[in-house]
């Protein structure tokens, strides 16, 4: 068991390192360039003009890392348990646990 844990938990760290470096990548400004062909009486010119934008970052790079990071406490058994109350089958009432005389008649 604790050889797959092991596994599993460098399979996510690489997930994660992956979406920590696209992250990055993503912040970096992003240089766009245009070329235009203008027609004129003296003959055609190329007109080429660069913008250079910054950014904000890419949120499901984000995202990435906070699944990673779920994923490596539902390995580890960290994460809080989920509390589920009981019902009946048919899931319309609580479970109480206990049978009335009716049901308990039906039992034997």
């Amino acid at each position: 068991m604790e050889e797959f844990e092991g596994i599993a938990l460098a399979r996510i760290a690489k997930q994660e390192r992956r979406y920590e470096a696209a992250y990055q990548r993503s912040l970096q400004p992003r240089e766009k360039t245009t070329k235009k062909k203008i027609s004129g009486p003296g003959g055609d010119t190329s007109v080429v003009q660069t913008v250079t934008e910054n950014r904000d970052g890419n949120a499901d790079y984000l995202r990435g890392i906070d699944k990673c990071n779920d994923q490596w406490m539902d390995v580890k058994g960290v994460k809080k348990p989920m509390k589920i109350a009981p019902t009946t089958p048919d899931g319309m009432e609580p479970y109480s646990g206990t049978l009335d005389v009716a049901q308990a008649a039906a039992l034997h």
